[in-house]
């Protein structure tokens, strides 16, 4: 599953409080202002990961190249949100190894360490029952203001939208 159908998934269970930047940012908008707006208004980030995304931080560090994700977690990190590493399928952990790859004064170091530190949720289409109920205890301690209808509505919808998408 890929970052938009979780998003599709999400939107249908949470409504417009679900924020994924190539879904909801508009014509003409200033994409990296509006990002830094939602940022800043949210409780929580999840932070979606697929295989091969350790690669590739270390692909794009090593050749100098701007890297807007990690911006966008460590502006997260410096506003004291919640991050919730989401390991979609077959995509490895953080691991404290990875994260020493990095100058210990670097944003890709301090990014890596935080999904390292943060409590994980995998989603795994055969185990997605489990692992949404799961997202879902992660989300209800995050956002208590959503409060209980919400996260039963997310359970009960779920299932049935990626039985869909999958068919």
């Amino acid at each position: 599953m890929d970052a938009a159908h979780f998003y599709d998934h999400l939107l249908q269970a949470f409504g417009e409080t679900v924020f994924i930047d190539h879904e909801c940012l508009r014509a003409g908008q200033h994409w990296r202002t509006r990002i830094d707006e939602v940022i800043a208004a949210a409780a929580v980030m999840v932070v979606v990961l697929s295989k091969g995304w350790c690669e590739e931080i270390q692909r794009r560090h090593r050749e100098h190249l701007s890297d807007e994700v990690l911006r966008e977690i460590s502006l997260a990190l410096d506003t004291g949100k919640t991050l919730t590493p989401l390991y979609v399928e077959r995509a490895d952990a953080a691991t404290s190894a990875e994260a020493m790859r990095f100058a210990a004064d670097s944003a890709a170091y301090r990014v890596v360490q935080a999904l390292v530190d943060a409590h994980t949720v995998r989603w795994r289409a055969a185990s997605r029952d489990a692992d949404l109920a799961r997202l879902s205890n992660e989300l209800t301690h995050c956002l208590p203001r959503f409060g209980q209808r919400l996260i039963r509505r997310c359970q009960q919808q779920l299932p049935a939208q990626l039985d869909a998408s999958t068919a």
